[in-house]
């Protein structure tokens, strides 16, 4: 796995992975177990603008009181 976070605040959970596959990466976000994303890509450049997404949203959530896990 090359980038993984996950939040909860009280039942709700929001997590985020981007790991290594065949020829790629692929990208997953949660949200309280449902996909939000779910994709494959080739391109670093792209994983790079999506792993800079999901920090941003992990500093939002532990700005609005949520707990990294």
């Amino acid at each position: 796995m090359i980038f993984t976070k996950r939040f909860t605040k009280s039942e709700h959970v929001w997590q985020c992975s981007i790991r290594e596959e065949a020829g790629g990466w692929s990208v997953r976000e949660e949200s309280d177990g449902l996909p939000v994303t779910v994709a494959s890509s080739r391109n670093w450049s792209r994983v790079e603008m999506r792993m800079a997404l999901f920090t941003l949203k992990a500093t939002s959530l532990q700005d609005n009181g949520w707990s990294e896990s």
